[in-house]
């Protein structure tokens, strides 16, 4: 399985990335350190800038 994110910001819930790591840390403007020291953040219960939602996706229910 794959890990699909779907990233909030935290103060209006509007969604500003989808997709794998890799697509999300290029959305976001993040290096791959920080993105998952964001996510960890968040899901410890921290308030961050975003909120992290994760799925775990087959690879072939990937959108194309």
């Amino acid at each position: 399985p794959v890990i699909w994110y779907t990233v909030y910001l935290t103060d209006t819930d509007e969604i500003v990335a989808s997709g794998t790591a890799q697509e999300c840390i290029k959305a976001l403007g993040m290096t791959r350190h920080s993105f998952y020291c964001t996510v960890s953040q968040s899901t410890l219960g921290q308030r961050t800038k975003y909120t992290f939602f994760k799925e775990h996706i087959k690879k072939e229910d990937l959108p194309q």
